[in-house]
Order: C-alpha cells, then sequence, then structure tokens
C-alpha cells in the first residue's frame, strides 16, 4: 500500500526523533549490546574504572544506553551526570553501582570538562563503583584518560550506514502507520543522507532532523511520498543560511563546493576525509596564507555551525586554546547537498 506525503507528515514528529524525549523503536546495535553486557557480567572486574563510548555527537549513544540501563543496573531512563557539571556532592548522592556520565565533548568547557573527569576518577578510585561515560573523540584525549588508570572502550559502536537508516524508518513506519515498511527515499538520495565514506561521522540527529524539516516543507497530499535528491537539494538551496562574514570565507565555501562536485560526487572517496593540508591548499586560493588565520575563519566558525566535521582528537593546543575540530575534516550534509545542485 502506498505511503502518502499526508501520512508522513503526521507522524514526522515520531518517525524523525532523534531525542529520548520520545518513545521509539530500538534498531540494530546488536554488536554493541552483546559486548556491553559482557563487559559488565563481570563488575567485580569494573570496579573503580571505567567504561569509554566514544563516538561523534548525535550518533545514538544515549539512546543506546537508554536501551541497555536496566540491564547494566542504572535504571531505565537514568538521568545522567553531565561531565562539565559533577563534583563530589553530586557523585556521592547518585544511586546505583554504575554512575553514568554523559557529555564528555566539545559542547563542554576544557577546565570544566577536566575538573569533573578528574573528580569522577577520584570518586571511582575511592568508591569502588563503576562509571560509564559517553562523549565524542575528546574523551580519547590521554590528557583526560589519565583520570582513570583503569579505562576500556566499547570497540563495537555500529556507525550509521545505510542499511542502518533503512532498517530504522522501515521499523518506524510499520510502527507508527502500521502499514508494510516501504521506501519513501530514492536510493541515489541515502548516497547524500549517509555517504559510504562517512560513515563513521554520519549523525542520526543531522540526518533526521533534515528528513523532518524536508517533510514538512511538503504539501500534505495524497500523492506517494517519495524523497529525491533534487528534492533534498532545492530545500537546502532555499533554507541554506550560514553566518558568512567575509568575502574570503565566502569565496573558501564556493571553492570547497566546487572541489566536492568535482571529487567527491555523493560522497564517493570520502573514506580519509581532507587532511590539514589539503584544506589549507583550498584555503589558499581564497586568500588565507597562514594555518592560524584559516583556523580563526574558516575551521572554527564552520566547525560550529556544524558545516565542517571531524575526526580527530579535540584538546589544548600550542597557546592553549580548546582546539575542537581536529582534521581529518568531513563536509556536512547541507554542504552534500549543496555541492549536488
Amino acid at each position: 500500500m502506498t505511503i502518502t506525503t499526508q501520512e508522513i507528515k503526521r507522524v514526522a514528529t515520531q518517525l524523525f526523533a532523534s531525542s529520548r524525549a520520545y518513545v521509539t523503536p530500538f534498531y540494530n546495535r546488536t554488536v554493541s549490546k552483546q559486548e556491553i553486557a559482557r563487559l559488565f557480567a563481570d563488575a567485580d572486574g569494573l570496579r573503580g574504572g571505567v567504561v569509554l563510548i566514544s563516538a561523534p555527537m548525535g550518533t545514538g549513544k544515549t539512546f543506546f544506553i537508554d536501551q541497555v540501563a536496566a540491564d547494566l543496573g542504572i535504571g531505565a531512563k537514568a538521568k545522567p551526570l553531565l561531565a562539565g557539571e559533577v563534583d563530589e556532592r553530586a557523585l556521592e548522592q547518585a544511586r546505583g553501582e554504575v554512575l553514568f556520565i554523559d557529555e564528555a565533548d566539545i559542547k563542554t568547557n576544557w577546565s570544566d570538562l577536566d575538573r569533573g573527569l578528574g573528580a569522577v576518577g577520584r570518586h571511582l578510585e575511592e568508591s569502588g563503583r563503576i562509571g560509564l561515560i559517553l562523549g565524542d573523540y575528546t574523551l580519547r584525549n590521554p590528557d583526560l584518560q589519565r583520570h582513570f588508570p583503569h579505562h576500556q572502550f566499547l570497540t563495537s559502536f555500529e556507525p550509521l550506514d545505510r542499511p542502518f537508516l533503512q532498517g530504522v524508518l522501515r521499523q518506524r513506519i510499520e510502527e507508527y502507520l502500521t502499514k508494510r515498511p516501504e521506501e519513501i527515499i530514492a536510493p541515489e538520495l541515502y548516497d547524500l543522507l549517509v555517504p559510504e565514506g562517512c560513515a563513521p561521522i554520519n549523525s542520526f540527529r543531522t540526518v533526521l532532523a533534515f528528513l523532518e524539516r524536508l517533510v514538512r516543507s511538503l504539501p500534505g497530499t495524497r500523492q506517494p511520498c517519495w524523497l529525491t535528491p533534487e528534492l533534498a537539494v532545492g530545500f537546502v538551496q532555499q533554507e541554506f543560511d550560514p553566518l558568512i562574514e567575509t568575502d574570503r570565507q565566502e569565496a573558501f565555501l564556493n571553492l570547497l563546493l566546487d572541489h566536492l562536485a568535482e571529487n567527491h560526487p555523493r560522497g564517493v572517496n570520502l573514506e580519509e576525509g581532507f587532511d590539514r593540508a589539503e584544506l589549507l591548499l583550498l584555503g589558499k586560493r581564497a586568500g588565507y596564507r597562514e594555518w592560524e588565520d584559516f583556523q580563526d575563519e574558516i575551521i572554527d566558525p564552520f566547525g560550529e555551525q556544524g558545516l565542517l566535521l571531524s575526526r580527530g582528537v579535540p584538546g589544548l593546543d600550542e597557546t592553549g586554546r580548546f582546539a575542537r575540530w581536529i582534521g581529518p575534516y568531513y563536509p556536512s550534509l547541507p554542504l552534500m547537498l549543496l555541492a549536488e545542485g
């Protein structure tokens, strides 16, 4: 039975939810669940130490832990302590043997992050409790890991690829429309939504939020819902409004879009991302000469706006500044779509 745009719009909030505020079916991450179950099966061996789940923001870490919370003894829908705000009093008042710490990532000020994780490490060593800490690649920084002499990473957090996204949407369509889960996204659009080469940094939050906005922009008719690259590109062209303050920024953005269109159509050959030298080479064509100026005017503001994504390990640079966006770098979903236009 055909799924109409009207029907999809009616359930858009649930269908494209990426927040723990909405109760949605859980899909996949079978291997991750098995690994974390094995880790916590030997709780005595974890006491005084931590399990770290390190993956880009928006990839579903908190949602994943929500699903296994009861099994881990932290209570279903447990409210986590925040890495940048936690202190000894909060740690002592927290219930259970497992302390759930979230947001150990670039949203948090470095000094707060260092202080908070230091408090967690000391508390775990003294109390013999177990820490479960969620964050982005910042957690891989040795300066933060020093707080946890006994730590291990969850190694099998499945990335968001095309089969994963298709499975999530089909399950939710069946759940919320009680229909046979027909496809509503053109195969070519999947190549742009979740490029195979960008699987480690593909974000559920970004992709689902984009799909919800795209669907809500469509007229609610009884026509079949069929989302295509042309539809998505047109939507981004109309809605894309980055903060561009200088001519050099605009020139670089146009050069980057041309480079993507010519060398990485639909996300091909992006497995290694762009290194610092490659991006700066484009930057020099836009008028930049030194990395410091390029970082101040492109890397940091484009990173803050989500135009450039990174897979490197954030940390303090030689000047003592929290360098949040470290190469390799990847284009955002809007940039991938704009390059197709």
